[in-house]
């Protein structure tokens, strides 16, 4: 799934109007909608604040194979089991 498909659900799934989520992440209405209409991308600190106001990953944002947000928790543990067979910690 593409990240603007991901920004216009995971903002709809959260009620949020284009103006709300402009003002959590610190940019205007008009880029959220340049976004979600493939106008423009976010850049790399636009995107760590996206994540960091939805709750998900940079890897969920940003991959096209990760097209849920079920996937990107299954993603997650996957990887911390994996971490954990080899004795590191997932931070």
């Amino acid at each position: 799934m593409a990240l603007h498909i991901k920004l216009r659900e995971e903002r709809k799934r959260n009620n949020w109007t284009q103006a709300i989520f402009a003002e959590k992440i610190g940019v205007s209405r008009e880029m959220i909608g340049r976004w979600e209409r493939q106008e423009a991308i976010p850049t790399l600190s636009n995107c760590i604040r996206i994540c960091k106001v939805l709750n998900i990953t940079v890897d969920f944002l940003i991959r096209d194979d990760i097209d849920s947000k079920n996937n990107q928790v299954k993603y997650t543990t996957l990887g911390k089991s994996v971490l954990d067979l080899v004795g590191e910690r997932y931070l």
